[in-house]
């Protein structure tokens, strides 16, 4: 069944700050920013490029086809790569953003919180971003005038 229209953009939104989180996270370590941009790049390929949901996707497929596509120099040597997707596979299914597969430990399958994730990574990276940043003020603005609006209320009824 899919979302309302309302209920995908707030779950959108929440993606956008745990996105937002994440960065600011991973700028202050160099390792895991490595796997955090790998992360990223396979989440942002799956908005136009991944159409057989029920096809895994594999080390040498993101190796092949994800990295080398986005011009990235992430693993300089075949040891370090393997531990890198290692980590990333982990941490994009621990995010709840991927299933590993039972069978292969180098497979995983997209979950629907990872294509929507795919989706924030992929607007905010190609200047689109700035959708999520307004609602995201406006919503803590609506919060606050409810908030006030309450408080004054009930400040009324107690003078009378």
């Amino acid at each position: 069944m899919e979302m309302p229209i309302q209920l995908k953009f707030f779950k959108k939104l929440e993606l956008y700050q745990e996105l937002k989180f994440q960065d600011k996270k991973a700028a202050t370590k160099p390792e895991a920013y490595k796997v955090w941009k790998t992360e990223k790049e396979i989440l942002k390929w799956t908005v136009y490029n991944h159409h057989y949901l029920n096809a895994g996707i594999t080390h040498d497929f993101i190796r092949k086809n994800i990295l080398v596509a986005a011009e990235e120099k992430l693993f300089e040597i075949e040891k370090e790569y393997d531990v890198r997707l290692a980590q990333t596979f982990s941490n994009l299914s621990k995010r709840g953003y991927i299933k590993l597969s039972d069978q292969r430990g180098d497979e995983m399958f997209l979950l629907k919180e990872g294509l929507l994730m795919g989706e924030v990574v992929y607007d905010v990276e190609s200047g689109r971003g700035w959708k999520y940043f307004l609602f995201y003020w406006l919503t803590w603005a609506t919060v606050w005038a409810g908030a006030l609006s309450v408080i004054i209320n009930f400040l009324k009824l107690i003078e009378n």
